[in-house]
């Protein structure tokens, strides 16, 4: 027997009162389903998690951005501010199923960083399982330069 329940708008529908999944969809409803793209809800911009740390060489820079591909990332580093730019995509496929429940964020972030004066202009970055590493080398100390007073 199927039961019908409804909340905020959005209809489900369970096999049966036993339904595993039932407590799962009677969860509080953050986004609207949809198979339409036009009406469903769409972060247009989202921030993810950042830690910087300092080496006695360099600053390095992680960001949490699982989901997201190289292709779709970018980093510039003009006048000690590090700016990196991305997208993540929606990965899923209209007709592919039926979308019972949607709460993954998607779309676009940016993130501006004012690194410390010592930074170099020396940068390495990597993407390994969801997690990019921004590594920025900081200048060489200079030394004093000693002047021999000439005859």
């Amino acid at each position: 027997m199927t039961s019908i329940n409804q909340i905020a708008g959005v209809e489900r529908t369970f096999w049966s009162e036993a339904d595993p999944f039932r407590a799962f969809f009677r969860a509080p409803v953050r986004t609207r389903q949809s198979n339409d793209q036009s009406t469903r809800v769409r972060a247009a911009t989202w921030s993810p998690a950042v830690s910087l740390r300092e080496d006695d060489d360099r600053y390095v820079v992680t960001v949490e951005i699982a989901g997201v591909k190289k292709e779709d990332v970018s980093i510039e580093c003009h006048d000690s501010v590090l700016s990196i730019k991305g997208e993540k995509r929606d990965e899923h496929e209209d007709g592919e199923g039926k979308l019972h429940y949607f709460e993954r964020v998607y779309g676009e972030f940016a993130r501006k960083f004012r690194m410390p004066a010592d930074t170099s202009g020396d940068i390495d970055a990597s993407l390994r399982d969801g997690v990019l590493t921004v590594s920025l080398k900081k200048q060489e100390e200079k030394m004093p330069k000693v002047v021999a007073i000439q005859d």
